[in-house]
C-alpha cells in the first residue's frame, strides 16, 4: 500500500487490497440489488395486495423522513460528510484507494454506485438514507407478521417504525446506522421466510444481507457472527422439527 496523500485529514494511500475489499463489497450490493429486484418482482406476482399495502407503508414513512424532520445533517452522529470525501477520492482516483478513515465500505460504496448513476450530490446522498430507512418498514412488517401470524400486527409494527422519532432524524443526513439497520433487519425478515418456506434464495438474501451488514459498521463485524451462529442454530433446530 503506498501513501499518495491526504484528504480530510485521513491518509490516502492506493494499493491491490483496497481495489479487492471494495470489488468484493461491489459485488456483494449487485448480489443484493438483484435479489431485491427478484424478491419485488415474486411479490408482484403472488401476493400483489399484499406488495402494495407495503408500497404504501414505505411511502408513509419516507413522507415522514422528508417532511417532519431537518434535511441537513444537525448532528455529529448523521452529518459525517467523510463518507462523501471518501466517494469523491474513489471517483477521482479509483476503487484502489484507501481513504484512511475506520469505516467498512458497504454504504460508502452505495453511494459511489449512485453517483455513478445518477451523478454526484448531497440531496441525492441524503435521499439515498431517508429511502433506506423509510423501507426498513418493510421488514418490520415481515418480522412482526410472520411471529404472530397476523397481517394487522405487521401494519402496527411497520406504523410503529415508520414514526419512531430516532428513526426519522438518522433517516436524514449521511451515516452509518440506517444502512446497518436496514440490512439487519432485512437478514432476521428474509429468515422468518425461510424457516417458514424453505428456500434456496431467501437463504442466500440472508447470507447478503448479513455480509452488508457486517460491512456497514465495524462493531457489526462482531455482531454479525453472533447473529450468523445464532441463525444458523435456528435453522438447524427448524429442520429438526420437520
Amino acid at each position: 500500500e503506498r501513501t499518495i496523500g491526504r484528504s480530510a485529514g485521513a491518509r490516502v494511500a492506493r494499493g491491490w487490497l483496497p481495489l479487492l475489499v471494495h470489488v468484493l463489497g461491489l459485488l456483494t450490493l449487485l448480489a443484493w440489488l438483484t435479489t431485491s429486484v427478484f424478491v419485488v418482482w415474486r411479490s408482484l406476482r403472488t401476493a400483489p395486495l399484499e406488495t402494495l399495502l407495503l408500497f404504501c407503508l414505505s411511502a408513509l414513512a419516507l413522507g415522514l423522513r422528508l417532511f417532519s424532520s431537518e434535511r441537513l445533517p444537525i448532528g455529529s452522529a448523521n452529518g459525517d460528510l467523510t463518507h462523501l470525501d471518501a466517494v469523491a477520492v474513489w471517483m477521482a482516483q479509483g476503487l484502489d484507494i484507501h481513504h484512511g478513515a475506520a469505516y467498512p465500505p458497504a454504504y460508502r460504496l452505495l453511494l459511489w454506485l449512485l453517483a455513478q448513476v445518477a451523478g454526484p450530490s448531497l440531496n441525492g446522498a441524503f435521499m439515498l438514507t431517508s429511502l433506506l430507512g423509510a423501507l426498513c418498514v418493510v421488514p418490520a412488517y415481515i418480522i412482526a407478521r410472520d411471529a404472530t401470524g397476523s397481517r394487522g400486527a405487521g401494519v402496527i409494527a411497520a406504523l410503529a417504525l415508520a414514526a419512531y422519532p430516532p428513526s426519522i432524524l438518522f433517516s436524514n443526513g449521511v451515516n452509518l446506522v440506517i444502512p446497518a439497520a436496514f440490512w439487519l433487519c432485512s437478514a432476521f425478515a428474509c429468515l422468518t421466510r425461510y424457516l417458514e418456506r424453505p428456500r434456496p434464495w431467501l437463504l442466500g438474501a440472508v447470507l447478503v444481507n448479513l455480509l452488508l451488514f457486517g460491512q456497514a459498521r465495524l462493531e457489526a463485524l462482531g455482531v454479525g457472527i453472533a447473529v450468523l451462529l445464532g441463525m444458523a442454530l435456528l435453522i438447524v433446530e427448524a429442520g429438526r422439527a420437520r
